[in-house]
């Protein structure tokens, strides 16, 4: 994360050097887990995204989520609840207590959820949303917050704590859910850069938007071949960036003879557009 900081300092001093040099110190603002922004909510923004899939098919592409194939995508604003499969992670347990949902609604603002976990039963969020991209254990018990079950985050009848309809999960005891989907905010470019990917095996992954303009017609705008290890793809020179109101998937293949395990992590650089669509270089507030 001190990298990402010391990365952004120097993109915003591109943009607006003099109106730093007004300020004393300029300062950054954690608007969610692992999401800063320079001055509060703009105009530039910088996250870390994560993603993982334990059993990539062999030369079939699936989400890099734990979910995988089984991840489910809506484009409307939904009721989703979240439950354990353990009833230790409850409000009184000792496991997890309260989870953070950070969420996207269907007009692609970004918002985050406190919701307190009642073991197996589904507690339903109390704003609708579109697209769950995070689940952050919060507060927990005498497992300071490690989450004794998996928790799901899902539509439709539970039943264990396990929804019918599944839109991500944190696996037991990791605290932190693997989700490979993010979303370009309502009047935000953004660019993926520094993108790190381990695999069992040969792999290859592919980056998708899908845009609101166009129905959600799924376009492809990278593609990467990652041997087996982990290694890191600088796109500092070349980043991908997509214009507001897309969502961004990342798909994995094993080209291998069997399913493999792959995980990724990249940075996302949030840019704040002027209504003429240019990059916003006004002085911070």
């Amino acid at each position: 994360m001190a990298r990402l900081v010391a990365r952004l300092v120097f993109l915003f001093s591109l943009f607006a050097a003099p109106a730093l040099a007004q300020r004393p110190v300029p300062f950054f603002h954690l608007i969610a887990a692992n999401q800063f922004c320079i001055g509060g909510d703009g105009p530039i923004c910088v996250t870390r995204r994560f993603g993982a899939n334990p059993a990539v098919p062999t030369m079939t592409a699936a989400l890099l989520t734990q979910t995988g194939s089984d991840h489910a995508l809506i484009f409307v604003n939904t009721t989703f609840s979240v439950a354990s499969t353990d009833a230790n992670d409850a409000a009184a347990g000792s496991g997890t207590r309260t989870v953070r949902v950070q969420c996207f609604d269907e007009d692609f603002l970004l918002f985050e959820e406190t919701v307190e976990l009642d073991g197996t039963a589904e507690v339903a969020m109390a704003t609708p949303c579109m697209l769950p991209v995070r689940l952050i254990a919060a507060t927990g018990g005498t497992e300071n917050s490690a989450n004794v079950g998996t928790i799901w985050i899902g539509t439709g009848a539970f039943t264990g704590g396990v929804p019918a309809v599944k839109h991500g999960q944190i696996i037991a005891g990791k605290g932190q859910s693997e989700i490979s989907l993010y979303a370009s905010r309502q009047g935000y470019k953004i660019c993926v850069v520094h993108v790190t990917i381990g695999t069992d095996d040969l792999a290859e992954i592919y980056f998708y938007t899908l845009s609101k303009a166009s129905g959600y017609v799924r376009r492809a705008i990278v593609h990467l071949m990652a041997p087996e290890g982990l290694h890191t793809i600088n796109r500092d020179r070349r980043p991908s960036c997509f214009d507001p109101e897309q969502i961004l998937l990342v798909e994995g293949m094993s080209l291998s003879g069997g399913s493999d395990a792959i995980t990724i992590s990249y940075d996302i650089f949030e840019y704040r557009l002027t209504p003429d669509g240019k990059i916003d270089t006004a002085p911070i507030q």
